[in-house]
């Protein structure tokens, strides 16, 4: 914000600027103050996908979803492959419970840029919404395929496979999650569920055991396995 500042004394007018101002208040959650920037962005330059793009965002985070969709289609309607703007509607639709429509901005996220991993984190949990199995368990694995290093993938391709009944697989995502984040609570979450699940009680409670006083998201999902 500080580095913003000083360049829009020196460019008061720049567009790009202004908006990128107003994008890190937003950040911020300074929403009040993120919005003149935005709209003077948009009044240099009215036909900006960025700058419209941000200002759906403040409307999103103030729980105005309807009127961040109207943003959002705006955005497209200006640059129709913009991927951040179809995972953005994504978004608003799934908080409006709006499950198709929501699949179906994923999937078009995902098709402009295939390497977005939370685009096919997502769109795995919408098919799945959706029964569709198949489907969903190939999004769940391109994500993992393209960051095996990210926690979050894990907690979610796990609560897929359990809700799917395909318990065989947890093994095989269990081999790669030792392989890549071996020392992580999540590992052991999905491998103490997998015992529970397969009446193995004891071990379950031993994997669980280092992790127990964990205190971050992590640590609450273990809190959760002990529990039962």
């Amino acid at each position: 914000v500080k580095i913003l500042k000083n360049v829009l004394k020196m460019m008061p007018n720049h567009s790009g600027a202004n908006c990128n101002m107003g994008a890190a208040l937003s950040s911020l959650g300074q929403f009040d103050n993120a919005k003149p920037f935005l709209q003077k962005s948009l009044e240099i330059e009215p036909n900006q996908p960025e700058t419209i793009l941000n200002i759906a965002m403040v409307e999103y985070k103030e729980n105005k979803f309807h009127e961040a969709i109207e943003t959002l289609k705006k955005a497209i309607s200006l640059r129709e492959n913009y991927d951040n703007a179809w995972y953005r509607l994504g978004d608003c639709y799934k908080t409006m419970a709006h499950y198709r429509e929501a699949e179906e901005a994923y999937a078009k996220a995902v098709e402009i840029n295939p390497v977005s991993v939370l685009g096919w984190v997502n769109l795995g949990t919408m098919s799945l919404m959706h029964n569709k199995i198949d489907k969903a368990h190939d999004c769940y694995k391109k994500a993992l395929e393209l960051n095996p290093d990210d926690v979050s993938i894990y907690f979610h391709y796990s609560y897929f496979l359990n809700s799917a009944d395909l318990f065989d697989e947890i093994p095989k995502l269990l081999k790669v999650a030792k392989k890549h984040i071996p020392d992580r609570a999540i590992t052991a979450f999905i491998e103490a569920r997998y015992e529970r699940r397969q009446g193995n009680i004891e071990k379950a409670l031993s994997i669980l055991e280092p992790f127990k006083d964990a205190k971050d998201s992590e640590g609450t999902k273990v809190g959760y396995e002990l529990g039962l």
